[in-house]
């Protein structure tokens, strides 16, 4: 049951932000909006237990073991893939970084524009397709019996992800990387394959330092961006709340604008805000009314690669509040209402206890980067839609390929 209370877990923590963070929505149908997120916590829960009759998967599967050759084999497919997207973006695309991420990624941005979504370089598509591996090679660190060799790649691993995080210039990748870590220490449990602890001492500290860091690194690119528009951390933080749908509490607004402490404080709740706005989002999704959306809301990553590929035409993505977090329950709720809010959550209740036992019964890793994927998409279920982070597909893509290889050497 331990992917069950992980979901139910996450979202508590979630609302409980809710709580006790200094803002408000702007919107008025708050209770609305969060019944709209308990209805599809609620399917998500009863399409799971309807399917679970195991008990975890970690408990029973002590022996299985993949050949560590395989993670190898992964962190070089992405550092050749890394190696790809960079000479895309700064030799072929001439992306200039030395003014700082904010100033690149708006680069990328228009240059994208100009190119109406094509493809910039044959190097762009390799890269994409390649670059993310690091993340297989995290999710099947715990069963190659790495030894110490687990420490050099692992920061081999986060080197990677910072690296594709820096190329390009936002914030999901680092994102993606951080959920899968946690899907797989939540399938390892309080053991790992041999019976032993699950984390080491130095692997403790390892994570918690990757986890600072990344925290560090959001807070950077905020920073970056307030220096970028040419305001004070403050002024930037009220406009980024406002962006998101949001209203600092008075006790916040009426603090010493130039103090230090202002400046800090507002910085913390924008950075928590930012990812926690999605509840502000449901509300204004609730206020607008899914009958008046035609825009496509979900799963619009797939679709667009689909739409390069002239497999269909381009999809309309531009909804009412685009770039902001909806929570999953708030996209699907917008995209086709109550009837769809509830059969997605049980769909996806009982795919994940469906994905569980296939692990169990037939462990491979097709069948855990399965499972991970759709842990995942629980666990980020209060943010948002997992699935349409640009690089899941690829992800998806990497682990059949890591699958393949592995058949090949066995």
């Amino acid at each position: 049951m331990k992917i069950l209370k992980s979901f139910l877990v996450a979202w508590c923590f979630y609302w409980l932000l809710q709580l006790i963070l200094p803002v408000r929505p702007m919107g008025e149908a708050v209770l609305l909006g969060f019944v709209i997120q308990l209805i599809f916590v609620l399917a998500v829960t009863l399409g799971y237990l309807a399917v679970e009759r195991w008990p975890d998967a970690s408990a029973d599967m002590p022996g299985w073991t993949i050949d560590r050759r395989l993670v190898l084999i992964a962190l070089i497919l992405s550092a050749f893939g890394t190696a790809a997207l960079a000479y895309d973006k700064i030799v072929v695309q001439g992306i200039d970084y030395s003014a700082g991420l904010a100033v690149a990624r708006e680069q990328w941005r228009e240059l994208g524009a100009e190119r109406e979504g094509a493809i910039s370089s044959p190097a762009s598509a390799l890269g994409y397709l390649l670059s993310s591996c690091y993340i297989a090679a995290i999710v099947l660190f715990p069963y190659a019996n790495l030894g110490r060799r687990v420490i050099v790649y692992g920061v081999s691993a986060a080197f990677l992800a910072f690296a594709n995080t820096v190329l390009t210039g936002g914030r999901s990748t680092l994102i993606l990387t951080l959920l899968f870590y946690i899907a797989t220490r939540i399938l390892m449990g309080r053991r790992n394959r041999a019976g032993g602890p699950a984390m080491s001492r130095r692997s403790r500290w390892l994570t918690l330092g990757l986890v600072s860091i990344s925290g560090l690194y959001f807070v950077f690119i905020f920073l970056q961006r307030a220096d970028a528009a040419g305001v004070s951390v403050t002024d930037y933080s009220y406009g980024v709340l406002q962006d998101l749908g949001l209203f600092p509490s008075t006790w916040l607004e009426d603090m010493d604008p130039r103090s230090m402490l202002t400046s800090l404080l507002n910085l913390s709740v924008m950075s928590i805000s930012y990812f926690s706005h999605s509840f502000a989002t449901t509300v204004a999704i609730a206020d607008y009314g899914y009958e008046n959306n035609f825009a496509t809301v979900v799963f619009i990553t797939a679709l667009g690669l689909a739409a390069k590929l002239h497999i269909i035409q381009t999809p309309n993505t531009d909804w009412f509040l685009a770039g902001a977090f909806p929570s999953l329950p708030g996209a699907f709720y917008l995209q086709g209402g109550w009837g769809m809010l509830i059969l997605t959550g049980a769909i996806l209740g009982v795919l994940t206890a469906l994905s569980k036992c296939w692990y169990r019964s037939a462990p491979s890793i097709l069948s855990l980067g399965c499972l991970t994927a759709l842990m995942c998409v629980l666990l980020a279920s209060p943010i948002l839609f997992v699935a349409d982070v640009m690089m899941f597909p690829f992800v998806m893509f990497q682990f059949g390929l890591i699958y393949l290889i592995a058949r090949f050497i066995k």
